[in-house]
Parts: C-alpha cells; sequence; structure tokens
C-alpha cells in the first residue's frame, strides 16, 4: 500500500505541472494568441504546423534514451554509468542534429511554404537542442523520485514562457514600439519557447556533473561502449512506436495544411483554427500523461522485486478504474 501511494503522490505531482500548464495554456496562452493574431489567423496555422513536425523530429532527437536510461540505470549500482553512458550519446548526436538543421534551414523553410522565414527552422534547432539535453536529466530526476522538483522546473519553464510571450506581443507593441517589429509575428512565440527550453537546460546543466564515480566504490565512471550498444538495441524499437504515437497524434495537422482548399494564408488560418480548438480538447490525455511520468521509472525500479508482479496488476486496476469512472 504505501508504494502505491507513493506512486498516487508522484503522479500528484507530476501532475502539478501537466494541468497547470495545459490550463494556462487553455485559459490565457490560447485566448490570447486568438485575440492577437484574429487579423492574420496564418500566423496561428505556422504555429501549429512547425510544433507538428517538431514533434516529430524530438522523437529522432533522443530516440527514446531516456527509456532505455531507465531499463539500464533501475540498479543504483548501475545508474551512474547508464547516466554518463546516455548524456553522452545524446550530447554528440544532438549536436550533430541541430548542425544539420541549421545548415538545411533554407530548404527545409521552403519546403514547409515558409522561404522568408528559415530563421524559424534554426530557432526551432536551438529549442529541440536544448529538449533533448534536458531529457536524460529529467529521466534521472523522475528515476529517483524526485518529482516535485521536476515539476518546479517544469513549472519555470511554463512562466518563463508565458511571460516573454506576454512581454514581446503585449508589454513591447504597446508600451515600448520602438522595440517591437510588427513583421516577426509568429516568431515571438517561438523565440519565447527558445529562451524557456535554454533555462531549463541551465537548470539542469549541473546535473551533467552528477555522481563521478560509480555508486559503492570510488572508481571514475566512464563512457560505457559495450553498455551503449545495449541501451540502442532497447531504445530502438521504442522509436517506432513512438513515431507510431506522434503520427496519431499530430499527423492530421500536417496532411490539413495538405488537403484543405484554398490559398496558403487561408489554409494556414484554418490549421490555426484547428490547433488552437484542438488544444481544449486535451485535458483527458493530463491524467494519462502525469500516470506515466510516475509509472515508467516506478515500473523499473521495482521490476525485480518479489511482489512486483501483484503490484503492477494493482496498478493496472485501478488505472483502468479510475480512468474509467473520471472519464
Amino acid at each position: 500500500m504505501s508504494l502505491l501511494k507513493k506512486l498516487a503522490g508522484e503522479t500528484a505531482l507530476y501532475g502539478l505541472s501537466s494541468i497547470l500548464g495545459r490550463l494556462l495554456t487553455f485559459v490565457f496562452l490560447t485566448p490570447f494568441l486568438t485575440q492577437i493574431f484574429n487579423d492574420d489567423r496564418a500566423q496561428m496555422g505556422i504555429q501549429t504546423d512547425v510544433y507538428a513536425w517538431a514533434a516529430f523530429l524530438m522523437i529522432v532527437f533522443t530516440y527514446r534514451m531516456e527509456t532505455a536510461f531507465f531499463r539500464f540505470g533501475s540498479k543504483k549500482e548501475d545508474r551512474a554509468a547508464a547516466y554518463k553512458t546516455a548524456t553522452a550519446m545524446v550530447v554528440g548526436t544532438t549536436s550533430l542534429f541541430v548542425l544539420v538543421l541549421i545548415a538545411l534551414s533554407g530548404p527545409i523553410s521552403k519546403q514547409l511554404g515558409y522561404p522568408e522565414h528559415s530563421n524559424y527552422i534554426i530557432w526551432f534547432a536551438f529549442i529541440l537542442g536544448f529538449d533533448a539535453l534536458v531529457a536524460i536529466p529529467f529521466a534521472m530526476l523522475r528515476l529517483e523520485g524526485k518529482a516535485l522538483k521536476f515539476a518546479m522546473i517544469k513549472l519555470t519553464n511554463l512562466f518563463i514562457h508565458l511571460g516573454f510571450v506576454f512581454t514581446f506581443l503585449y508589454i513591447l507593441p504597446n508600451y515600448y514600439p520602438q522595440y517591437f517589429d510588427p513583421t516577426m509575428g509568429i516568431g515571438y512565440v517561438f523565440i519565447a519557447n527558445l529562451l524557456a527550453s535554454g533555462a531549463t537546460f541551465f537548470l539542469l546543466l549541473p546535473t551533467y556533473w552528477y555522481k563521478t564515480v560509480s555508486e559503492g566504490d570510488e572508481k571514475p565512471v566512464v563512457f560505457d561502449r559495450a553498455l551503449l550498444r545495449k541501451m540502442l538495441l532497447y531504445s530502438m524499437p521504442l522509436v517506432l512506436a513512438g513515431f507510431a504515437g506522434i503520427i496519431n497524434e499530430v499527423l492530421d495537422r500536417i496532411l490539413l495544411k495538405v488537403y484543405l482548399l484554398g490559398d496558403k494564408n487561408e489554409v494556414l488560418g484554418q490549421l490555426g483554427v484547428y490547433g488552437a480548438c484542438y488544444k481544449i480538447a486535451i485535458f483527458m490525455n493530463l491524467f494519462t500523461q502525469a500516470f506515466n511520468y510516475a509509472a515508467e521509472p516506478f515500473f523499473f525500479r521495482n521490476a525485480n522485486k518479489a511482489y512486483s508482479k501483484p503490484l503492477y496488476a494493482n496498478i493496472a486496476f485501478l488505472f483502468t478504474l479510475i480512468g474509467t469512472i473520471g472519464f
């Protein structure tokens, strides 16, 4: 029972950041942006389109290495080696992916239909880079059960993002118009996201030096190539599953841009309206997301315990019961 209470408590803390984030998006950000861009709804369509593609790229950037870290770092004596190996790999590949996106920003922006805004691709290269670099540190917080710290950092990211959006799109044009560029449009939202992601990275940067020695002795932890091979073999099938989930979640927005009738601005305007309405309808996902944040590391931490099977059965029953009654 104590373990179930622990899981429930962690789920509640993870849910705090998710639910508050969605609530503020629903109550403040989405109405604010729809009001700001009411006369230029194509800007909202650009936001919907770019974030849909970013969701696919995030799978590529992290290639589910955080889940592999849960698998191979669940034992305390293996955690430091798994952490260093995973972070080193993600840092290397992320640096490469960011450079590739920057180099191809022109052709990519042209292919997406925004040839005059290659800067969007460059900004998102850094956004994805920062978000990928914090994936393993966030996984470490989850594995160690530090749900409160996880939630506080997530909320910090949220408030920084909202604060800069409000500053760029309300304070500047109304109080400091000399610093406001009306041609930037939705780009201000992307810059706010970049600043928030960068701040989150710097908040978690100290965790990259987490444990320089392995558990129980003073031997330095080194990058383990043999362990990396095991982690990659474990994570690659999960990448396919991740793509399946993202296809189900965001492909509709990409296809709407292709098949909606009208000129470019009309299509983007309709896509923007669709994207804004979609955000209102995702509250049912919050419970599942919060549960997943807590459950993944919880399952791996208790995988080798004698009581794991009945414990997991009880958790599955309670999750189904709560989901059925709640929704």
